[in-house]
């Protein structure tokens, strides 16, 4: 791997100048970067704590399928943030040459004693608030854009169909491409992808065509209240909106739909492949 290698962000948690609770692809890959907020400076720690997730592909992270399950990680050790260089939007890349020698250095057996650990809770099961017109995501990963922030990797109830869709990341430019390439997760239901399973099973997938992201409109955030068991949705324009977010009673929920003639389009005209 030579020096100051790209490495392409799947996934951020929390953002202060930075980004935090950071996945990238290192290779083949995946890298967790943790640093932990300190209540008596009241801000992030200097450091990352560095660990090599074992149990997790690139294309998990990326399509948001990791954080329904526990993953496999082996610690390698601490980097200053000092040591990282981000690409100018922060949220895209990063480059290290200290990251790069850690990881390097990493044995594979020392997967041997790795620690089992859920780095995510799991998702809660909220409901579809869908317009019409829009077609429910999934799972979707980390937003991402240095002009338009969207989802570079979900999955997508077209018509009863799993499909899946990836913005590939292009190291000669740095970025995120323009389209998404389209797959039909064969023998997929859309409740398959509400499971822990669903990553495990090896669904095949058959090709479908790109998709420019511009034919894509996303939906607005959505917000649901935690009073109710139901946990019922409710808009930003209730007049009981902010007294319920003062509560904590009100927690935003993410984009949850898309609307796209193209992409219904591409996937009523393709010749699904049956089930084997």
């Amino acid at each position: 791997m030579p020096l100051e290698t790209i490495f392409q962000i799947l996934s951020y948690g929390a953002f202060q100048d930075i980004p935090h609770a950071i996945y990238a692809r290192a290779g083949t890959y995946v890298i967790h970067l943790d640093s932990d907020f300190d209540d008596e400076t009241d801000d992030y720690k200097d450091y990352f704590d560095v660990a090599l997730i074992m149990s997790e592909t690139p294309r998990d992270i990326l399509m948001g399928t990791f954080r329904r399950r526990p993953c496999r990680r082996v610690y390698l050790g601490q980097i200053s943030v000092k040591d990282i260089m981000f690409h100018v939007d922060k949220r895209i890349s990063l480059r290290s040459a200290k990251l790069e020698a850690m990881i390097a250095a990493y044995n594979p057996s020392d997967s041997l004693d790795s620690e089992l650990s859920r780095e995510y809770p799991r998702h809660r099961d909220y409901p579809a608030l869908l317009e019409p017109g829009f077609l429910q995501i999934l799972a979707r990963g980390t937003d991402f854009g240095t002009t338009v922030r969207v989802p570079r990797g979900l999955y997508v109830n077209v018509s009863e169909k799993v499909i899946g869709l990836l913005c590939e990341f292009d190291e000669n430019v740095d970025d995120y491409k323009d389209y998404y390439d389209v797959h039909f997760v064969i023998g997929a239901a859309p409740h398959d992808v509400q499971m822990d399973s669903f990553r495990t099973e090896n669904y095949q997938e058959q090709y479908l065509g790109r998709l420019a992201v511009e034919h894509i409109t996303f939906d607005e955030m959505k917000y649901a209240s935690l009073n109710s068991p139901a946990c019922e949705a409710v808009s930003r324009e209730s007049p009981d909106y902010e007294a319920m977010v003062a509560l904590g009673a009100v927690v935003g929920i993410g984009t949850q739909s898309l609307k796209s003639p193209t992409l219904e389009a591409l996937v009523a005209n393709a010749i699904i492949s049956p089930a084997s």
